[in-house]
């Protein structure tokens, strides 16, 4: 009986044994599985990080390109709208030069119109004070004699 407990003993011990040298294979399993995965994730989050980067650096140049496109376009705008000012001021010049010449040459035109009605009238008030002055010499004359 006691051989048969040591023999126990013994497989114990030596069951024993083996489950340690397991369980520290084991550990170190964990332990090599934890670095490569750790070593996996370091590697990943530098590829993350420089793909993030390069990514903020696309969409920056990206969005500096279209503000820049933006405000070529704009000051395009602004110089089509400036040019279109210009004419239309232009235009709006030409126009009232256009109605102040058609203006003075109608003042002109009545101006001269009136100032042959005066005459004209003038020169009637004259003839028939002619005509007066000599009908009222005729009738003196005719009297006298």
């Amino acid at each position: 009986m006691q051989q048969a407990n040591s023999e126990i003993t013994a497989k114990m011990t030596d069951a024993t044994s083996q489950i340690e040298q397991k369980k520290g294979e084991s550990v170190q399993l964990l332990n090599d599985k934890a670095e490569y995965c750790k070593q996996k994730i370091g590697a990943e989050t530098e590829t993350l990080k420089k793909s993030s980067v390069k990514l903020i650096k696309d969409e920056t140049k990206d969005s500096v390109e279209r503000i820049q496109r933006k405000m070529t376009e704009a000051t395009s705008q602004i110089e089509e709208i400036k040019g279109e000012s210009v004419q239309t001021l232009y235009d709006r010049a030409e126009y009232c030069k256009q109605k102040i010449r058609d203006v003075t040459e109608a003042l002109t035109n009545s101006s001269v119109q009136l100032i042959k009605d005066l005459t004209n009238n003038s020169i009637e008030c004259i003839q028939q004070a002619i005509n007066d002055k000599a009908k009222d010499d005729y009738k003196e004359n005719a009297e006298g004699e």
